[in-house]
């Protein structure tokens, strides 16, 4: 991050469209990719981009959950949260799973 490129959460938030509070919120939650010095947190202003949480799902039991900033194949994200098919299995109480039933909440 050069210097030139460093903002505070007010100069994010005209930027983003949002409230100073709401950039301090969402750099706090892991959303916007930020650093805290004392009270303070700093931003890039060339790197902007908003993370979702997306929510790895089987039928409609939560696996895990995932804060990206792009799209994922459920393989991705299977991959990103550890998934382990053996105990999951075990503690749903499954014979087997089909993979054709897992999905992505964004």
């Amino acid at each position: 991050m050069g210097l030139e490129n460093i903002i505070g959460v007010e100069k994010a938030g005209e930027i983003l469209g949002l409230s100073p509070g709401r950039v301090k919120n969402m750099c706090a939650e892991g959303k916007l990719e930020a650093k805290k010095i004392g009270k303070t947190w700093i931003l890039d202003k060339t790197n902007l981009e908003v993370k979702k949480m997306v929510k790895v799902m089987y039928e409609d039991i939560l696996v895990g959950e995932i804060l990206t900033n792009r799209s994922l194949t459920v393989d991705e994200a299977l991959d990103l949260i550890d998934f382990n098919e053996e105990k999951f299995i075990i503690d749903n109480g499954f014979d087997d799973i089909d993979y054709n039933d897992f999905s992505l909440v964004y």
